[in-house]
């Protein structure tokens, strides 16, 4: 399939040739010989034409614009922080696919990578083979330059560390308040004179602090789908019992 559709190409390519052979036929009065003579000159033409362009395109591109074309590549790759190319990259085409192939490079890195082996992709789609040829000597001045002082890789931004509130779904107030009541309560325990001088709390501040204690008790467990029957009642029992003291504390 593919064959065919490269050989139909070439033979339309030959038709607007075809016809100026045929008319220069009709208007000489000639022959064959003659149509054949005028398409061979034509391709003569044409290959002279285009050696000219190339070979002075390369001539060119050797004297000054190789170096030019290094240059900007090599500023390329350190404004947009490429790694320093390893031993096995001979190429653009290399090059490219070692930072796509990397675990460890930025998304932007990446998506860079990606749209510049596009463009090359597109060239050689397009059948710019000389100026394919011409990035890939250019490149390969390019990084040897680049290895040599490689720019500083970007590196992510790193996600924070999650907090307690984050872990638990309480706010500092209320990490604040359990750590506040179970220092109370250590003091409580230790020394005896805490009895004594201890200041007693309203009703509706026991209420909320046993609120606040409820809802640590079920923030720690990981999963409340897959708590033993054993833990949730003891659970359960401790916040009954908590609320039952209170009550008993402030019958009115």
């Amino acid at each position: 399939m593919v064959f065919s559709k490269h050989l139909t190409n070439f033979l339309l390519a030959f038709v607007p040739d075809a016809l100026i052979a045929w008319a220069y036929v009709k208007l000489s009065d000639g022959g064959w010989p003659e149509f054949w003579y005028v398409m061979i000159a034509l391709q003569a033409l044409y290959f002279v034409l285009w050696l000219k362009q190339a070979g002075w395109s390369w001539l060119l591109y050797w004297i000054y614009q190789r170096r030019t074309m290094a240059d900007s590549m090599e500023k390329f790759f350190r404004e947009h922080k490429f790694p320093a190319p390893e031993a096995w990259v001979g190429g653009l085409d290399d090059y490219l696919d070692q930072i796509l192939l990397d675990d460890d490079a930025p998304t932007k890195l990446k998506a860079t990578a990606s749209f510049e082996k596009g463009t090359l992709n597109g060239m050689k789609l397009a059948q710019r083979y000389s100026l394919v040829m011409m990035m890939e000597s250019a490149t390969r001045l390019a990084m040897s330059s680049y290895r040599r002082n490689p720019a500083k890789p970007e590196v992510e931004n790193p996600v924070a560390a999650p907090t307690a509130e984050d872990v638990l779904g309480m706010s500092k107030d209320e990490l604040e308040t359990v750590a506040w009541l179970a220092d109370w309560g250590l003091r409580f325990w230790i020394f005896e004179d805490y009895k004594r001088s201890f200041e007693r709390l309203t009703k509706s501040k026991a209420e909320m602090y046993a609120n606040v204690l409820e809802m640590f008790e079920r923030r720690i467990v990981q999963n409340l789908l897959h708590e033993t029957e054993t833990d949730k009642q003891r659970r359960f029992d401790r916040s009954e019992n908590r609320m039952h003291n209170i009550w008993q504390a402030y019958p009115s």
